[in-house]
């Protein structure tokens, strides 16, 4: 079930309509029909009036994409552009970046990987996880972390066909928190 279909379902609930929808958004009903027809993506600042008002979990951002060139990088999407797909069910205050290319792994392209996007100092039991993880150079790369051979440091190794980053200074480290395929709507589906 994607997030179209959960809204669908919700305005199944009594007291719960489109037009009361549109009400709600400050749009027309013909906005909230396109919405329910996917032929109009939801903008970020109508996700938090469809969740309350249909009393849904929540959604996530898509703040980059990872890139295909063999490094790993998290490319942040152009200011003002903003996607959004369902969040995994039980889940609060995650970010998603879209897989697009073979750098994650064959397994993951065509995925999106969440974590939470606070940054948090690295820590011993994130090693070994696939990770978002902040560089002092101010990337972000998507690897597994491995202690390095000095304090500080570390091994940044690919989850697939990426490069190994050595030494690397990583500042912060947030783990990936759960994977999702996309779907033909552009929402996620779980993996």
């Amino acid at each position: 079930m994607d997030f179209v279909d959960e809204m669908l379902a919700a305005l199944e609930k009594p007291g719960k309509s489109r037009t009361g929808l549109a009400r709600a958004l400050g749009r027309t009903s013909s906005v909230v029909t396109h919405i329910l027809s996917r032929q109009r993506r939801v903008q970020l600042d109508e996700l938090e009036i469809i969740r309350r008002y249909l009393e849904l979990e929540a959604v996530c951002e898509v703040i980059g994409y990872v890139t295909d060139n063999g490094t790993d990088e998290i490319i942040r999407k152009i200011e003002g552009i903003r996607e959004t797909v369902a969040a995994p069910h039980g889940t609060k205050n995650l970010v998603a970046v879209e897989v697009i290319g073979l750098s994650l792994g064959l397994g993951l392209v065509g995925t999106f990987v969440f974590y939470d996007p606070a940054q948090h100092a690295p820590v011993a039991h994130n090693m070994g996880r696939l990770s978002a993880c902040g560089l002092a150079d101010g990337r972000t790369l998507m690897k597994v972390p491995q202690a390095g051979a000095r304090p500080g440091r570390y091994l940044l190794l690919p989850n697939g066909l990426g490069e190994i980053v050595r030494e690397a200074e990583v500042i912060w480290m947030s783990p990936v928190e759960y994977i999702a395929r996309r779907i033909l709507n552009g929402t996620p589906q779980n993996s």
